[in-house]
């Protein structure tokens, strides 16, 4: 993932120039990007940065995080300006363990969360105007369940590319100028 202005970086001396970042991702979306979620990517990555560190550090202490920042992380010129998108990687190391995913799992699960895999939204349901619960059916038995949220509901798909009607109907400039598709065709946004 990418994260702005984490510690590690602004070690390095790397300060994001954040609103040269806007323009430059609105420009590359031809003004087609929700500003909302690339303001909360830009405002928090960080702040989950330093989360995440913090799960591996329960699970893993000896994890180390190798921070690839300055030129060595810049990314060549691709335009008259050189600038791209912010010069940092980040990769945390752990020499033995479960994988991360898994491990982020049992962390949620601690702390009293539940995932459900192999789920198929059938419908969400609103109130006032926002998302309150959802009504699903597991793709492994076909029972529906419903889900009620008193905080919010996290939505978690994989894309939608593999499936032809949702992209005509959520992507039609997409559809209108691809001419190859190289998606899994498990990606129908279930």
């Amino acid at each position: 993932y990418g994260a702005v202005d984490t510690k590690d970086m602004l070690a390095a001396g790397e300060k994001m120039d954040r609103a040269k970042l806007r323009r430059e991702i609105q420009k590359f979306s031809s003004g087609k990007v929700n500003m909302r979620a690339i303001n909360t990517w830009i405002e928090e990555s960080a702040a989950m940065h330093e989360f995440i560190g913090t799960i591996y550090a329960k699970y893993y202490p000896d994890a180390t995080v190798d921070a690839c920042v300055g030129e060595e992380a810049r990314w060549p010129a691709q335009d008259d300006s050189g600038y791209f998108f912010p010069p940092i990687q980040h990769y945390w190391q752990v020499k033995d363990g479960i994988p991360r995913n898994e491990m982020l799992q049992k962390y949620m699960e601690e702390e009293g969360y539940s995932i459900d895999f192999k789920m198929s939204i059938v419908k969400l349901e609103k109130q006032d105007g926002k998302v309150t619960g959802v009504i699903a059916q597991n793709t492994g038995s076909g029972k529906y369940i419903r889900i009620n949220a008193s905080k919010g509901v996290i939505i978690a798909t994989g894309g939608y590319p593999g499936n032809p009607e949702m992209m005509e109907q959520l992507d039609p400039l997409g559809t209108a100028v691809t001419t190859t598709n190289v998606c899994s065709p498990q990606d129908t946004g279930e």
